[in-house]
């Protein structure tokens, strides 16, 4: 959970909007976790 955290807030930084960064987040988490 952590990680997913680190990205979120990466992504947060590069993307000023919120509500993008958290639709992109998703997705990214969802390819990490298969990943993983």
């Amino acid at each position: 959970m952590s990680e997913q955290h680190n990205m979120a807030s990466y992504l947060s930084d590069k993307q000023p909007n919120r509500k993008e960064s958290r639709q992109i987040n998703f997705r990214v988490s969802e390819q990490d976790y298969l990943k993983l």
